[in-house]
């Protein structure tokens, strides 16, 4: 595993003017893993305005080249691998994006040593010489959240810890494990959550203070759990080469972030990839935003601490998928095919093997 390429993005978005890569309408696995955002996909991700995929990014440093494999290419180096993505919807679109490219698409059964593991999907692909497994749902990781939260809290963001959601045995089961959870622990299940436990809890702050006590809570909770998940990884046979903690992209940027590049489309629609990133320093010093994606750097930064204390790898696409702010069906998610695709390409390139 190239982790070295992950760390020190070089290159740009180039518009190759490809074909998509596979249909999303027709998709097989579209059909099993992402229904509910159908209608947005058709609103947001339609032709003749939708055509993110074909921008391709084109590597500058000689020492990490990037491709983008054919279909045989990518089955060639996924044949009778296990892979497990787990965490939140960017995940699930990962899932999706992954199990498309791979083509030959159809339900299977989990690996034995899961089947004790709820809300695991698994699809077979390329004609059935490699498994794909998705584990979407996800509750945030305490079973009861510790002070300064107001013990009558009517609202509990309820968290379950690696070790207590995978067996070893299960884990041990996959080729390659990777995860990402950043928007749980922002959103509504997360720093959202702890807002309201505290504003219903009485808590004597402005709204604005109520806000940043949540974030500062939720972030410390976050750091605990990434050093416990790492370390109970950690453990995992082969772990070094077989785990990849995936970091975040903010969500859709506000029209006072970056200004759109047309107001035609809800929300207003950016035609192209961001070409500089000037407008991110300013995004990631708000208080607030929505969905608190923000604090999508800071988060990121304790995942990558947390994972590199453990000597994990970090499939680092935050710098990349900055520039993705085109090709989104709503602020939270990417259509398909699309952005997400890029996560596929980079596992070909620096995590499957030569």
């Amino acid at each position: 595993m190239r982790a070295s390429c992950l760390r020190d993005w070089r290159g740009g978005w180039v518009d190759e003017g490809a074909p998509a890569p596979y249909a999303a309408t027709a998709a097989a696995v579209r059909k099993e893993i992402i229904p509910t955002q159908a209608d947005s996909q058709r609103q947001m991700c339609g032709a003749p305005r939708h055509r993110s995929w074909q921008w391709r990014w084109r590597s500058s440093d000689p020492r990490c080249p990037f491709a983008t494999p054919t279909r045989e290419q990518l089955c060639a180096r996924l044949a009778g691998k296990r892979i497990v993505l787990y965490g939140d919807s960017l995940t699930h679109q990962f899932f999706a994006s992954l199990a498309s490219l791979a083509g030959n698409a159809t339900r299977a059964p989990v690996p034995r040593e899961c089947w004790r593991l709820r809300h695991l999907k698994c699809v077979s692909v390329c004609g059935g010489t490699a498994l794909v497994c998705n584990r979407h749902h996800f509750a945030l990781a305490l079973d009861e959240l510790p002070p300064p939260l107001p013990p009558n809290c009517s609202v509990r963001a309820r968290v379950a810890p690696l070790n207590a959601t995978f067996a070893p045995r299960c884990l041990a089961s996959f080729d390659l494990v990777v995860l990402s959870t950043f928007s749980h622990w922002v959103g509504m299940d997360g720093a959202l959550n702890v807002q309201t436990c505290l504003r219903e809890g009485g808590a004597a702050m402005t709204s604005g203070a109520t806000a940043r006590a949540a974030v500062e809570y939720t972030a410390a909770l976050y750091d605990a759990q990434m050093r416990r998940d790492a370390a109970f990884l950690s453990r995992l046979p082969s772990a070094s080469r077989r785990v990849l903690f995936r970091t975040s992209p903010p969500g859709y940027p506000p029209p006072d972030a970056l200004r759109p590049d047309t107001r035609g489309g809800r929300p207003p629609v950016y035609l192209a990839p961001s070409r500089d990133l000037a407008w991110v320093d300013g995004y990631a010093r708000r208080e607030s935003s929505p969905f608190n994606h923000h604090l999508f750097r800071r988060f990121n930064a304790i995942a990558r601490a947390a994972y590199a204390a453990h000597g994990l790898p970090v499939m680092d696409v935050e710098r990349p998928m900055l520039h993705r702010v085109d090709g989104h069906m709503d602020p939270l998610h990417y259509c398909l095919p699309g952005p997400p695709d890029f996560y596929s390409y980079v596992l070909w390139n620096f995590a499957l093997g030569q």
